[in-house]
């Protein structure tokens, strides 16, 4: 029976959850982008090909042993759906379309060169030094856009049935987080995740819900051609020069998100694996991952990298060989989303967000109450990248402001004011 479960546990649940589950129900979005938008086959080629050398490249200059999976951002994959909207919406001829490529390039080249930069400086322990209160809010960022995502790419007319759906969802995440992080066996995680799959599919078939393939959109438009938006708009004499300037703030909130999300990403990784990693190589390796996937920005999949791990594989050419499996199974998503209830893909992403969010409650007593409602404010109201820049600024600001303020001893340090 031991054998058993350490089969289970080791090797066959951490391969399926990396190869299949996570890649499969995350890569909703991609399928929105890849299949139903209107993208010629040599552009999708494209996708895939820069995103399989930037999880090559990132794998093999990475100083870490323990498995590292590279992925698409999904800012990136949200900025890619806009360049198939603006497509449909206005045609091959019109520039509104490259537009969001332009936004693509400038954010990936910035990544590339800030990251770069920072490694060969040997500034990775610095900028790894991030305030409490800064990692704080890019995780709330980063659950908050997994958790409403499912709402967002599914939005209904009725907003109450959509909302009522998210927040079943959330319950049913939550009980099962509890369950698993308190007994964590593998087995009742598996059987978890069957109950619910059976038990919301039933509820699909007794109300007659939609299903992923009934919310896709398969009207034939005119179909969009990276090649020739690069060398007809961008090399042509079609390319207009303020598409740059209406554009670099996207491009650069995006560059310094991927950055930031990054270093707090591999701070997470190494003290939860206890991995010895030169935070200076780190660097470099994503500045060239992201240079490779110019198309749309990636980063690290914190989830993907554990999952990896446990399956005992524990080398970096494992880690490319992962890493493209998972990509190929991001773009062949679309031919098997129509037997995938939508309420099961709403399920899986949300015990991603919810676990994001659910592993940093304990750090909410050290964040000091002004900065967690500038944060979540922010966030709310505004556009999520918006309100975390805005939000790590002033907390960046208070938190250089506090440590001057202590250190001419005009305040006294205590619990609340960390570093």
């Amino acid at each position: 029976m031991n054998t058993a479960n350490e089969v289970i546990r080791h090797v066959l649940l951490p391969v399926i959850l990396v190869l299949l589950v996570i890649p499969v129900f995350i890569s909703t979005v991609g399928t929105h982008v890849l299949s139903n938008e209107p993208f010629d086959n040599e552009s999708r080629l494209i996708f895939l090909a820069t995103f399989v050398v930037g999880q090559i490249s990132y794998s093999l200059i990475t100083s870490s042993t323990i498995g590292v999976v590279f992925f698409p951002s999904l800012d990136g994959l949200y900025l890619l759906k806009k360049v198939g909207k603006a497509c449909a919406q206005y045609g091959r001829s019109n520039n509104v379309f490259c537009n969001q490529l332009v936004v693509l390039f400038i954010s990936n080249f910035t990544t590339f060169v800030v990251a770069g930069l920072i490694g060969v400086l040997k500034l990775g322990r610095t900028a790894c030094k991030i305030p409490s209160s800064v990692n704080i809010a890019v995780c709330l960022y980063t659950g908050l856009l997994f958790a409403i995502s499912p709402g967002v790419l599914y939005k209904k007319e009725n907003v109450l049935e959509s909302v009522t759906n998210i927040l079943v969802t959330c319950f049913i995440t939550t009980g099962g987080l509890i369950l698993f992080k308190k007994w964590t066996q593998p087995l009742i995680l598996v059987g978890y995740m069957l109950l619910v799959g059976l038990l919301i599919n039933g509820i699909r078939l007794c109300s007659g819900s939609q299903t992923v393939d009934n919310l896709f959109m398969h009207d034939k438009l005119s179909m969009f051609s990276i090649k020739e938006a690069i060398f007809n708009k961008f090399v042509g004499f079609e390319f207009k020069g303020d598409i740059l300037s209406s554009n670099i703030a996207s491009a650069l909130t995006l560059a310094f998100l991927n950055v930031l999300i990054f270093a707090i990403t591999i701070l997470l990784y190494s003290k939860k694996l206890k991995a010895k990693v030169d935070l200076n190589r780190e660097f470099i390796a994503f500045g060239f991952a992201n240079m490779f996937t110019m198309i749309c920005p990636g980063n690290l999949n914190y989830a993907c990298s554990l999952l990896f791990v446990l399956s005992g594989k524990t080398t970096k050419y494992t880690a490319a060989l992962t890493g493209i499996c998972s990509t190929t199974v991001f773009f062949t998503y679309h031919l098997i989303h129509s037997h995938i209830p939508i309420y099961l893909a709403l399920f899986i992403l949300q015990f991603i967000g919810v676990s994001y969010l659910v592993d940093y409650v304990p750090l909410l007593a050290k964040l000091r109450l002004f900065d967690l409602m500038v944060t979540l404010c922010l966030t709310a109201l505004m556009h999520l990248n918006c309100g975390v820049v805005i939000a790590f600024s002033i907390s960046l600001y208070l938190v250089i402001q506090t440590r001057i303020l202590v250190s001419y001893g005009i305040i006294r340090k205590t619990p609340f004011i960390s570093d």
